[in-house]
């Protein structure tokens, strides 16, 4: 079974890091263009997908010049520098020859930790016995 997301985020690959994809209508939003989810996910699939990737993805920044419109859209996944543990990339959107998204990726292995995230959660008045602040304030909205 394929899932929705997992067709319409279908690199295909080029070599060398060069992928192109046809951008659908699934994820645009009202402008007809697309940002956000879709667009960080081929940035990261296009990292994932490289020979080059060693490790999991750990952190994404993505620069919106534009948003992707219909049609063919080339990827580019560069390595920019690689460490012992830690890999930095660079993916770029281009559409009819212009540049539309940069996304610098960074993917690392984790080490096991001793550290203890979970936390109790803390004690707290009923909202019955919470102080009022209904009506403080004219601009505030009205209780129930």
């Amino acid at each position: 079974m394929t899932f929705t997301f997992d067709r319409e985020t279908a690199l295909i690959p080029l070599g060398d890091g060069q992928y192109i994809i046809e951008a659908s209508a699934v994820y645009r939003n009202p402008t007809g263009m697309m940002f956000g989810g879709w667009v960080a996910a081929i940035a990261a699939k296009a990292i994932e997908m490289h020979e080059e990737c060693r490790s999991p993805l750990v952190s994404q920044t993505t620069t919106y010049l534009s948003g992707v419109g219909p049609g063919e859209v080339e990827v580019s996944a560069k390595l920019l520098r690689s460490g012992a543990s830690t890999q930095f990339w660079r993916v770029e959107l281009s559409q009819n020859g212009s540049l539309i998204i940069a996304a610098d990726l960074v993917s690392s292995n984790r080490r096991k930790a001793d550290l203890e995230y979970q936390t109790a959660m803390p004690d707290a008045l009923s909202p019955e016995n919470s102080i009022d602040m209904h009506g403080k304030n004219p601009m505030a909205p009205a209780g129930s």
